[in-house]
């Protein structure tokens, strides 16, 4: 009896705590705020900011001179997170979303626009997207793209190889303002049929064509899926070097091409960004086509015991070599036991590996190191084995100290020929005691 009384009393404690939780966190199902009919279409906005377009048919005659915002776009633009769209048979999607500056989300999986002539400003202003899923999207009888992602700044992928581009006539500022792009796919792009217009100078000269700078305002590009069949110059964003996967160069989109290629811009020398796929930060060293070069410049990765100083990285698609190693690298790293240098390597920089209180063995497979900075190994007390591949480092290119405070019975194994001259150095670089051997 006492036992049953106790389930019972639990159970009340347990109702009357969750009754207190959701009370407290004052749930509420979302309400209808605005809501009206247009044309053909029904819309709401409800309370969480949705907004939710219905009907069969258009909310605006196609290329009306009379045509007006969508009212869920001018009147409560500010208020739409996320939107879902069902819709069938409708001809015009202009400013269909325009100026909805807060819309993150959108559903655009049930929007038929096989019938739609005009994507004029669809997405302009559309400020906090940062990506859109347009793999439904039919344009085979779309004519006007003009202002299509016009303002749309948080973009940083935009796929459009599904897109049919036949029929269209203008895409003038297609792309203006998105700033944050980063990868764009033109792939299906056939421009066979496309008509570019040009400006008229004073002097009766042609100018800049209409669709010249579409790109221009792409400063974060890095990879760019081009157009077929392009007649007509449009200009590569920035003022980096961009490379097909034969290495070759272009600073515009490449003309009159069949098939559709891929382009990755170069980064500019002095640059440092993180490489994922190594967990490191490495700096351009070399921007020169023939000839793309970094540095490896940190480890991100404070876990590993055993490191890889890489033979090439790839940054935005093209493939660098890794030639030298930073100064303070990996200085005072408490994890590393092991490192493995890299082919390319060519200079290690001042202290470099100074520190690393576990490191015990380092193997340099280089045949082209020519140098090894100041204090390079510096109190690496657990250093017994280190390997070097090279035969071009010379008593002047290893710097003092180079091996101070590393373990009394530190070995340095060396290519055969070159025994008897590095012995007479490498024992002047901080470490009187190490051995010496053929590698």
């Amino acid at each position: 009896m006492r036992k049953q009384i106790c389930k019972k009393i639990l159970l009340c404690i347990v109702v009357m705590g969750l009754s207190v939780f959701f009370s407290k966190l004052n749930i509420e199902a979302a309400t209808i705020k605005h809501s009206g009919k247009c044309e053909d279409i029904s819309w709401s906005i409800d309370s969480n900011g949705l907004l939710v377009l219905t009907g069969n048919g258009d909310y605006a005659t196609p290329n009306d001179d009379a045509f007006e915002t969508p009212p869920w776009c001018w009147m409560y633009g500010d208020e739409v997170t996320s939107a879902r769209i069902q819709i069938k048979n409708i001809t015009s999607c202009e400013e269909m979303f325009s100026g909805l500056t807060e819309l993150k989300t959108i559903d655009l999986s049930e929007l038929d626009t096989s019938e739609v002539l005009d994507m004029n400003s669809m997405f302009s202003e559309c400020e906090s997207l940062t990506s859109i899923n347009l793999k439904y999207f039919s344009t085979q009888k779309v004519e006007n793209m003009s202002n299509m992602f016009n303002g749309c700044s948080s973009l940083k992928t935009l796929d459009l190889s599904s897109f049919d581009v036949k029929k269209v006539i203008s895409m003038t500022d297609m792309f203006a303002g998105c700033s944050s792009i980063e990868y764009l796919n033109l792939s299906s792009f056939d421009l066979c049929n496309f008509e570019e217009y040009w400006l008229i100078n004073d002097d009766g000269t042609r100018g800049n064509g209409f669709h010249e700078n579409l790109l221009l305002d792409m400063k974060k590009l890095k990879q760019i899926k081009t157009p077929k069949n392009l007649s007509f110059s449009i200009k590569l964003p920035g003022t980096a070097t961009w490379l097909d996967d034969n290495s070759n160069s272009y600073k515009e989109l490449p003309q009159n091409k069949a098939q559709s290629c891929t382009l990755y811009s170069v980064l500019s020398k002095g640059t440092t960004v993180s490489v994922p796929d190594w967990k490191c930060k490495v700096k351009v060293s070399s921007d020169v086509k023939d000839n793309l070069m970094v540095a490896y410049v940190k480890s991100m990765d404070k876990k590993t015991s055993v490191m890889t100083i890489p033979d090439t990285v790839k940054l935005n698609g093209i493939s660098y070599k890794v030639t030298s190693i930073a100064a303070n690298a990996l200085s005072g790293n408490k994890k590393v036991t092991k490192v493995t240098v890299g082919k390319n390597v060519t200079s290690i920089g001042k202290n470099a590996f100074k520190k690393c209180a576990k490191l015990k063995t380092v193997t340099m497979k280089s045949t082209s190191l020519k140098s090894i900075g100041s204090n390079a190994f510096y109190g690496d007390k657990n250093l017994k084995t280190i390997t070097i591949k090279s035969s071009k480092l010379t008593s002047k290119s290893v710097g003092k100290n180079a091996f101070k405070g590393t373990n009394k019975k530190l070995t340095i194994k060396v290519p055969k020929k070159k025994v008897s001259s590095y012995k007479k150095f490498l024992k002047r670089k901080g470490n009187a005691k190490v051995t010496i051997k053929k590698g």
